[in-house]
């Protein structure tokens, strides 16, 4: 999850290069506070911003993503809320693109997930699926999980990513 963060902080970060000298850059992490998980009657985890979790977060749907996911790099998707930040997102689409390649998410049955990135250390976490929706949660606590969504068909993972001013969107597939 670190290295998953890592690349879309840096996606962020090559965003700003079309920014005004005089304007502040985006942040591009925030501080992520450490979750307890918390059953409900339906039986799926809910979490509560207090304490780090003792145990994988199970329930819900996680055998839907159960297995090896690798990032495909030609999906990435930098995109500028404003026109003035358009300039350059070709040449860091292209840069994401590289730091991208061959990096992979592997979730496990005990709610467990590993990101692999032949650039850097693999990184872990724990996650919970609800419906489509994949709640992801870093073990080293290293910033905002993306958002993550699998699709329908279940072929793909769908991650966003934002913050004020850029956006990125990439996807996963089974490998």
């Amino acid at each position: 999850m670190r290295n998953l963060t890592l690349l879309l902080a840096a996606a962020l970060s090559l965003a700003v290069v079309g920014c005004k000298k005089d304007e502040p850059a985006p942040p591009t992490t925030s501080p992520m506070v450490s979750p307890t998980v918390t059953p409900t009657d339906s039986g799926a985890p809910t979490m509560s911003p207090t304490e780090s979790p003792t145990a994988p977060m199970t329930g819900g749907d996680n055998a839907k993503v159960v297995g090896t996911w690798k990032f495909d790099a030609n999906s990435i998707k930098l995109g500028a809320t404003k026109p003035e930040d358009q300039k350059g997102i070709p040449a860091q689409t292209d840069a994401m693109k590289k730091s991208m390649d061959g990096s992979t998410i592997t979730f496990s049955a005990d709610g467990t997930f590993s990101v692999s990135n032949p650039k850097g250390s693999p990184d872990t976490g724990k996650f919970t699926v609800n419906g489509n929706d994949i709640d992801m949660k870093d073990d080293k606590n290293s910033g905002p999980a993306p958002k993550a969504t699998l699709s329908a068909d279940g072929s793909k993972i769908s991650f966003h990513m934002d913050n004020d001013r850029h956006t990125i969107d990439f996807d996963a597939v089974k490998s």
